[in-house]
């Protein structure tokens, strides 16, 4: 089967020894002489098969350098929503106490108020009473 891999389909199953970049196709030694003349990126299979496993490793590198910023990025996004949550918990906090400090004014306010206002009403109360008082002793006076 391998060996079948490295012979060339189009010329008589000549060995594959060539990698043309410009038209990345595998080619025999017939391929080049006859179809890839012009081309400037002819390589030596074995020599493209370095250049891929040290670009696999660069990329293997480069991959885990990204995998680690993502990683410190996640973990940075993570502690953001950790601040998010534990800032809202203490303005909802806040937000409660104020209320309760605000109830509480507006409770005495309504305390103070209605006792002023029970004062003017019994003051009134018994300034009219007076008066009552007054007319019927007038009304008295003049019947008799």
């Amino acid at each position: 089967m391998e060996d079948l891999l490295l012979k060339c389909d189009v010329h008589n199953n000549k060995i594959l020894k060539m990698f043309c970049q410009d038209h990345s196709q595998l080619c025999c030694s017939d391929c080049v002489l006859l179809n890839h003349r012009q081309c400037t990126n002819l390589a030596l299979i074995s020599d493209s098969v370095k250049k891929v496993s040290v670009n696999r490793h660069q990329l293997s590198t480069k991959i885990k350098t990204v995998l680690t910023k993502l990683n410190k990025c996640k973990i940075t996004q993570e502690a953001g929503i950790q601040s998010v949550d534990g800032s809202y918990a203490e303005k909802q906090q806040e937000i409660r106490e104020m209320r309760k400090k605000l109830n509480a004014a507006l409770d005495k306010l309504e305390n103070t108020t209605l006792k002023d206002l029970d004062e003017i009403r019994n003051a009134l109360k018994i300034s009219l009473k007076k008066d009552v008082d007054n007319c019927s002793r007038l009304k008295d006076e003049l019947h008799c």
